[in-house]
């Protein structure tokens, strides 16, 4: 078993493992979720451990996103139907037309 919360990968892995405990009763989905972390590469790990945090905390509180003035969440709403209907560019392709623009190097 895996470290108490240290530095670390291990210290990833039981926080991710303790946020899944708390979230499935289903043993084996626990075993299940725990063994597919563990197998991952320490920077995915953190991934993981952020994408885990973001989904628990999002469920129960959105307090921050209430928080943002009505004219911000109306655009930021906006925007996320435009990326839905493939209204955007990469990011890539925005720096290589700003620099083409403007004549810059990189």
């Amino acid at each position: 078993m895996p470290g108490t919360g240290g530095a670390g990968a291990d210290g990833l892995i039981f926080q991710i493992y303790l946020l899944i405990l708390s979230m499935y009763s289903d043993k084996n989905t626990k075993e299940k979720i725990f063994s597919e972390i563990e197998s991952l590469p320490e920077n995915e790990q953190q991934t993981v451990l952020g994408v885990v945090e973001n989904y628990i905390h999002n469920q129960a509180d959105e307090t921050e996103w209430n928080q943002l003035p009505q004219a911000w969440r109306t655009r930021i709403e906006e925007s996320l139907k435009q990326a839905d209907e493939g209204k955007f560019i990469l990011n890539e392709d925005a720096v290589a037309y700003i620099r083409k623009k403007y004549g810059l190097n990189g």
